[in-house]
């Protein structure tokens, strides 16, 4: 990297570790609840569903089961 380059990244780089690593567990935490499945309701309990893992596709926390409403059962 250029020497012009590397004081700007340093610049730029405000957050602590400690700070990256919480973004990333808690965002990892509310991948792997129920939270986005719920509407992403703050007032809602949040619970702990499995651990996200994004190569499995179903694990997907904004996938929306696919309703056919032209149909009846």
């Amino acid at each position: 990297m250029a020497p012009s380059f590397q004081r700007y990244y340093r610049a730029a780089e405000t957050r602590s570790r400690a700070a990256k690593v919480e973004d990333t567990l808690v965002s990892t935490y509310l991948l792997s609840s129920d939270f986005f499945i719920n509407g992403s309701d703050e007032t809602r309990l949040v619970r702990y569903l499995a651990y996200y893992d994004p190569f499995i596709p179903c694990g997907n926390p904004f996938a929306r089961p696919a309703v056919d409403s032209s149909t009846k059962t």
